[in-house]
């Protein structure tokens, strides 16, 4: 006995992915603008929120802003010709609001850290305005600091707390720790700014720091003994205090003793 199946011309093989993006729209592009204060700054240090706790330390006072705004977003709008459906009005408002929410204006502060400009980036659920800071940073600040670093997460292949990431083989940092070498991936902040600043690099100092980490992008979870080595590499550079690593040791380990305290596992 022979079975042969049916075909049906209508039906979309299961090898054709079925687009069903065409009613779906591209993410707004925020605008971003940038206003500081550079007295005698030399470097520039960029942080990812996920090291909010290192920025913390430091006894920063703040001397600038960087604005994310979105102009002009269309919201969903009800059928003119439509009859009233109080599920549907329901529906619509929850989704205007989330889309609000995800796409509302943010200012981050910039700080001043003994000559030492420091921005500590939010988390962004559209993941395109990482994109547009770092090229507004790189525009702006390009031709008046020149010495750039980038911390950022990643997911380090090669059993080591930290690696350096050189852009610019002219103008290198020396640093005795190994050199990232693929295949790694950093996203976020970190990367954006790493490949903005890749195609920038005439008289620039960049040295991306890149911290073993784990965990969904924009959620790592940064490994302690990464937080506290490139603590120390900061230290040795930029000369923030003599007691900057004893201050974030003492911050790392009571953070760990809050959020894990109390637990059991079972």
């Amino acid at each position: 006995m022979l079975f042969k199946p049916t075909i049906d011309e209508n039906k979309i093989p299961r090898h054709t992915l079925q687009d069903e993006m065409d009613n779906v729209k591209p993410n707004p592009i925020p605008k971003i603008e940038i206003d500081v204060e550079l007295d005698n700054i030399k470097n520039i240090l960029i942080l990812p929120s996920t090291l909010q706790i290192m920025g913390d330390t430091m006894g920063k006072f703040e001397v600038g802003e960087i604005r994310v705004i979105y102009d002009n977003l269309k919201l969903g709008v009800d059928d003119e010709d439509g009859e009233y459906d109080e599920d549907e009005q329901l529906y619509k408002s929850l989704k205007n609001e989330n889309f609000k929410n995800k796409y509302k204006d943010e200012t981050i502060p910039i700080y001043n850290y003994k000559a030492n400009l420091i921005i500590i980036i939010s988390r962004f659920d559209n993941i395109i305005t990482y994109n547009a800071i770092a090229k507004q940073l790189v525009s702006v600040l390009k031709k008046l600091i020149y010495n750039w670093f980038i911390l950022a997460p990643c997911s380090l292949n090669n059993n080591q707390s930290i690696n350096k990431l050189i852009i610019n083989k002219e103008y290198v940092q020396t640093i005795e720790i190994p050199l990232l070498k693929p295949p790694h991936v950093v996203t976020g902040i970190g990367g954006a700014l790493l490949s903005e600043l890749s195609d920038n690099a005439q008289n620039l100092t960049i040295t991306g720091l890149i911290l073993n980490s784990e965990g969904k992008p924009g959620y790592e979870k940064i490994d302690t003994d990464s937080i506290m080595d490139s603590a120390k590499v900061l230290n040795d550079i930029l000369k923030l205090s003599p007691s900057f690593q004893h201050d974030l040791s003492i911050k790392i380990r009571r953070f760990n003793t809050s959020a894990h305290g109390g637990g059991i596992y079972i």
